[in-house]
């Protein structure tokens, strides 16, 4: 009895906090107990789920907008055409281009600090959380079929 009420109750924590936005109960569950019964999406020793299958996420939607592709960062600007000339307002979103195993931007087309017009379908996590390089992000976008990606411009 003592054991199921346990788990019970471990089975609660599963959907509190950033705990909510794993995609499987086995995930929740060790970050709810933070890590004490396994680390989130890690299978194995050094097996990670793509992110995609890691945490919750929104059905596949046709995006646009500014990509700015930094050292060990990320940035997706839905909506902008044009590169902008101030760290904008609003959620920081992740955009991850190489989520899949054919990179939807080959690496020798980007340069660093490249701003691009993207167009793209792609899925968006459902719930706010960590996400991208040391958990930076707010909300994460995982590129599933580029449709087009045009350099406009670099990092001032």
């Amino acid at each position: 009895m003592m054991r199921a009420s346990l788990l019970a109750g471990l089975l609660l924590l599963c959907g509190c906090g950033d705990a909510g936005t794993y995609a499987h109960w086995e995930d929740r569950l060790g970050a709810a107990t933070g890590g004490l019964f396994g680390q989130p999406c890690l299978r194995g020793e050094t097996d990670r789920l793509p992110d995609d299958q890691c945490y919750r996420m929104a059905p596949p939607e046709r995006m646009r907008g500014i990509w700015i592709d930094e050292f060990e960062g990320s940035r997706f600007l839905p909506g902008l055409t044009a590169a902008p000339a101030a760290d904008p307002a609003g959620p920081r979103i992740w955009l991850d281009m190489d989520a899949h195993p054919v990179p939807a931007l080959p690496a020798e087309r980007r340069r660093p600090g490249g701003v691009y017009l993207v167009d793209f379908i792609g899925r968006r996590t459902l719930y706010p959380g960590h996400y991208g390089h040391m958990g930076m992000s707010e909300q994460e976008v995982v590129v599933q079929r580029l449709i087009s990606a045009r350099a406009v411009g670099t990092v001032r």
